[in-house]
């Protein structure tokens, strides 16, 4: 999790004066090492306030079975504790 994209996206919220964040997976991203055995799995999301982008990262989900997972267990319940509404859409 990239605290500084995460508390930028609070900031967007509160200055929209919002409590409802939408992510949306725009793609799903995979690549192997030059040496052919390391797999690396990340999702590019984009964070939407009001339907506005405010913010897109690459998040890596490898130790997770999905990318639905990963925001499940750490992203979700991060904005979740600052008593934002979460909404996760596939491009």
């Amino acid at each position: 999790m990239n605290p500084v994209i995460h508390f930028d996206v609070l900031r967007e919220l509160e200055n929209a004066n919002s409590k409802t964040l939408t992510m949306i997976i725009i793609q799903e991203l995979a690549f192997t090492d030059f040496d052919g055995e390391e797999r690396k799995k990340f999702a590019e999301v984009e964070y939407r306030v009001r339907g506005n982008p405010v913010g897109r990262e690459h998040l890596p989900w490898e130790d997770y079975s999905s990318v639905h997972k990963r925001l499940k267990e750490v992203d979700i319940p991060f904005y979740k504790k600052h008593g934002i509404i979460v909404n996760v859409e596939t491009n």
